[in-house]
């Protein structure tokens, strides 16, 4: 094996691994900085606190005791500090509110007088200090995390959990950093040593011709370069994509659970080798080259499956959407209209603008002595309405036989590579899909087969008459075209039901897919150790009736004082009803209207800055790779890669419209921009806007009440 210097996980277990952003160290390691409500809610003490904090033998003990047990309350840890390092406002506040007309001197706390403070804490509030016999605790907690997710952030926010629910004040920081570095090795040997068992060397020359460089342009580069459009020739490419990637796939799926690697493990070692050049990849140890290849393998295939079956729903929707649009254009005067005339013919003897001392006004009496006059009417009008949606299809069956070809040559290739499945076994749309590339694959037409080996079960009564034709001899036949063109239809149809599905697909899938087996779920359950889950249903139940009720008699009371202005109760039907409202008048609305007016204009990226220095979301934007990031971020080169995505101009025409290096945006895009971290960062930013000032009585108190 070759020891490089790029190893994905830990290159030795000495070197400092980066598992945490420096907003989420401080929340976690950092000296608390309070505002005035946090201090109302970390320095007010119960009397059990009190009692602990009047054991100090002076009163700068005893003020040292109240700011420890605070910072505790709020960060679970303890600091050592001065007089001088505690922040001016905090230490105002407990002498205000606890030693009233005292004077407090400089002081310096003992190492004996804090490790006392600092178990009367941990006494009191039930926690344990940290102490290497906790090692092999959080080791087996981090061996199950790193399976879920190899990300150390994850690893180390389990840790944290882990730690706050066992009550065990945290270790330091460097700790984590060992311990989530030493797990990270340790799992990379584990899939080393599983991966070396269980490959075959087919499987090896498999994976390698993948990065095989004969054509200057690799088979794994041809497989990352993605569809511009959902036209034949991009599509044919996908299909041998697809072809290409399927024996891979197949092996990934029998070998990707024995490897006990999770969703998103694979999903990270498959963006991993889209990361990696080709070159990077031949200079990896040979069992990590497969196990990224593996996983892209097994992700790209789904991806391009997605591609497949959208291009499929795309290129019927359009064709159908022309065909519709020509038969609308159709003119209604077609020589076979003979039933439409007969019920307009009908209508003029019910026609009140014709006059009874016409000649006609004595046929109108004959037949109405024949059939009443409403029994005309009704007739007649049932009949031109019947007859136009017949009409209509009709002529849609006419246009879709004109561009039969072009049903032919988008759609047929896509049915061949794609492997529909039914949540109904004797689906018999199935069966029609099954017997179709059968036919295919002996390269047979479907003109060429006898009409009585065509399943028809998924034909309805109102498809028969336009998909069936009557021969010389007056026996049923078959259209083929047609056949093949309603067989088409109704798999987007189903598709759009979840009728049909594909299984190796990534947004067309069943959702039983995603669900855990009954067989691993109390295993899972136990990984996963949450409080509520271990709870008895009947006093979960009683919880959540226990809050619902509360909420009511908060939507109750604000209703009765007429806060809620959209809600209104009827004494008279006796329930709550929605008021729409009030439409002011423009003259009212003038500021309102021209409030927007009345803002500067301001650049998207002025707009970013601003909401960053507010919630920190670009924090969220943690690396693939955090082991070889040795310099921070540029939050200027994250805020142009996120400008150049959301405005659809790419990294390349950023870079020359702006002083921001390509290869810098092209870098930093592999590396931050990922669907995890995205999320992360939108929930930041919805988090904060959730608690401004000005929406936390319109969208906190509406979210309750709905």
């Amino acid at each position: 094996m070759n020891n490089t210097k790029n190893n994905t996980l830990m290159s030795s277990p000495d070197k400092r691994l980066s598992i945490m952003s420096d907003l989420e160290e401080f929340a976690f390691y950092g000296f608390p900085d309070f505002d005035d409500q946090q201090r109302l809610n970390y320095f007010v003490f119960t009397p059990d606190e009190w009692e602990v904090i009047l054991q100090g033998s002076s009163m700068e003990a005893q003020v040292y005791t109240a700011i420890q047990m605070g910072y505790f309350k709020a960060k679970h840890i303890f600091f050592r500090f001065s007089f001088h390092k505690v922040p001016q406002d905090d230490l105002r506040f407990i002498l205000t509110h606890c030693f009233t007309n005292q004077t407090l001197q400089a002081f310096k706390i003992t190492k004996y007088e804090h490790y006392r403070v600092c178990g009367s804490i941990m006494k009191l509030f039930s926690y344990k200090p940290w102490s290497k016999e906790f090692l092999p605790k959080l080791y087996d907690r981090a061996r199950l995390s790193v399976k879920r997710d190899i990300s150390p952030n994850f690893i180390a926010h389990e840790l944290l959990a882990f730690l706050q629910s066992a009550k065990i004040i945290r270790p330091g920081y460097s700790t984590l950093q060992k311990i989530i570095s030493h797990i990270l090795v340790e799992e990379r040997k584990r899939l080393k040593y599983c991966l070396y068992s269980v490959l075959t060397e087919e499987h090896k020359q498999s994976l390698k011709q993948l990065i095989k460089n004969e054509n200057t342009l690799s088979e794994l580069a041809a497989l990352k370069q993605d569809p511009k459009s959902f036209g034949s020739t991009m599509m044919s490419i996908e299909c041998r994509k697809h072809n290409l990637l399927k024996p891979l796939h197949n092996f990934a799926k029998t070998i990707l659970p024995v490897l006990g690697i999770s969703a998103q493990n694979i999903a990270t070692y498959a963006s991993l080798a889209n990361y990696y050049t080709i070159y990077d990849l031949e200079r990896f140890d040979d069992e990590r080259t497969y196990l990224y290849l593996l996983c892209y393998a097994f992700k790209r295939y789904q991806q391009i499956s997605d591609n497949l079956i959208d291009a499929f729903s795309f290129q019927v929707n359009k064709l159908e959407k022309e065909t519709k649009a020509k038969a609308d254009a159709h003119s209604d005067e077609e020589p076979d209209n003979k039933e439409k005339q007969v019920g307009q013919l009908i209508l003029l003897y019910v026609d009140d603008e014709l006059s009874d001392s016409m000649e006609l006004g004595e046929a109108r009496k004959k037949a109405f002595k024949i059939l009443p006059k409403e029994s005309i009417r009704t007739i007649g009008e049932k009949m031109i309405k019947k007859h136009k949606p017949k009409r209509k299809q009709l002529i849609m069956w006419q246009e879709r036989d004109r561009a039969v070809a072009r049903y032919k040559h988008h759609l047929r290739p896509l049915l061949l590579a794609t492997d529909f499945k039914s949540q109904h076994a004797d689906n018999p749309l199935l069966k029609a899909i099954q017997w179709m590339k059968e036919v295919f694959a002996k390269q047979q037409s479907l003109t060429q087969q006898h009409s009585k080996h065509f399943p028809r079960d998924f034909i309805s009564k109102r498809l028969e008459s336009y998909l069936l034709t009557d021969d010389k001899n007056g026996e049923p036949t078959i259209q083929a075209n047609r056949y093949e063109i309603a067989v088409y239809c109704q798999i987007t149809k189903q598709i759009e039901t979840g009728a049909l599905y594909i299984e190796d697909s990534v947004r067309h899938r069943p959702f039983a897919h995603d669900l855990v087996s009954l067989e691993e779920k109390k295993h899972v359950l136990d990984a996963l150790a949450i409080p509520w889950i271990k709870t008895p249903c009947d006093s979960q139940l009683d919880l959540l009736f226990k809050e619902l009720d509360t909420l009511w008699t908060e939507v109750n009371h604000n209703l009765k004082q007429g806060a809620l202005k959209h809600l209104k109760y009827s004494h008279i039907k006796k329930e709550v009803l929605w008021v729409k409202p009030r439409t002011v008048n423009e003259e009212e609305t003038l500021e309102k209207q021209t409030f927007y007016g009345k803002l500067p204009v301001c650049d998207l990226s002025d707009v970013l800055r601003f909401v960053n220095d507010k919630c920190h979301f670009l924090s969220a934007l943690t690396p693939l790779q955090p082991l070889y990031i040795k310099q921070k971020v540029d939050f200027n080169n994250l805020i142009a890669v996120m400008i150049s995505q959301a405005t659809n101009i790419g990294n390349h025409k950023m870079a020359q419209t702006s002083d921001c290096a390509y290869h810098i945006l092209e870098s930093t895009y592999k590396q931050y921009m990922r669907l995890v971290t995205l999320k992360k960062a939108n929930s930041i930013i919805a988090n904060h806007i959730a608690h401004l000032s000005c929406l936390a009585t319109t969208i906190i108190t509406g979210r309750r009440q709905l």
